[in-house]
C-alpha cells in the first residue's frame, strides 16, 4: 500500500470583530427591512445561502430577535500581507524512492470522501418537512458524490513540475 500527499494550508491572520445587532430585546417582532441591512443579519444570510443555496428565503419568518441575537458571527477583516497560502507535494517536500517506481511496482488507489446528508429526523412536531428539503438534500449528496470521485481520479502534478510552479 502506497500513500501520496498534497498538502495545501492557509493562514489567515487579521482582526477579528464580533458582530452586533442592535436593539435584540424585543423578542417575538419581526425583523424589518431596515434590519436586514444589518452587517449581522446580512451575514447570516450568506452564511445560510452557502451552506444551502436558494434556501433563506424559506427560512422561518418572522424570526425573532432574540433568535438572532444568540447567534455568535465573527467578521474577520483580513491583513493580506500577513496571510500566506502554502501548497507541497509529498510529506515536506521529500518524496520516497518507491515514488519514482513505476506503476508496475507498487499498488495505487484513491479513497474518495464527500459530505453526506442523511435522513431527516422528525423533532416533537406533527407537521411533515418542507417537501424542498428532499430534493435538495438528495441533489447535494449526489453533487458532493460526483465531485468527490472527480477529484480522487485526477493525477497528482509530478514534483519537478509543482516545485517550478511554487517558485515562479
Amino acid at each position: 500500500m502506497s500513500q501520496d500527499v498534497l498538502e495545501t494550508s492557509a493562514v489567515i491572520n487579521g482582526i477579528a470583530h464580533q458582530l452586533s445587532f442592535e436593539d435584540p430585546a424585543h423578542c417575538q417582532e419581526e425583523i424589518t427591512e431596515k434590519d436586514e441591512k444589518n452587517e449581522k443579519v446580512w451575514a447570516l444570510k450568506k452564511i445560510v445561502q452557502g451552506m444551502l443555496p436558494g434556501q433563506w428565503e424559506n427560512t422561518r419568518r418572522p424570526y425573532k430577535n432574540e433568535e438572532v441575537a444568540r447567534v455568535h458571527v465573527l467578521r474577520v477583516d483580513i491583513n493580506p500581507n500577513e496571510s500566506h497560502v502554502h501548497s507541497r507535494l509529498g510529506v515536506f517536500g521529500y518524496e520516497a524512492k518507491w515514488e519514482k517506481a513505476t506503476r508496475k511496482d507498487y499498488w495505487e488507489w484513491a479513497i474518495p470522501l464527500w459530505e453526506t446528508y442523511g435522513d431527516l429526523i422528525p423533532g416533537k412536531t406533527d407537521i411533515p418537512p418542507p417537501q424542498h428539503l428532499n430534493g435538495l438534500f438528495y441533489e447535494r449528496n449526489k453533487g458532493n458524490k460526483e465531485k468527490a470521485e472527480t477529484e480522487a481520479k485526477r493525477p497528482v502534478p509530478s514534483s519537478e513540475k509543482h516545485d517550478s510552479q511554487i517558485l515562479s
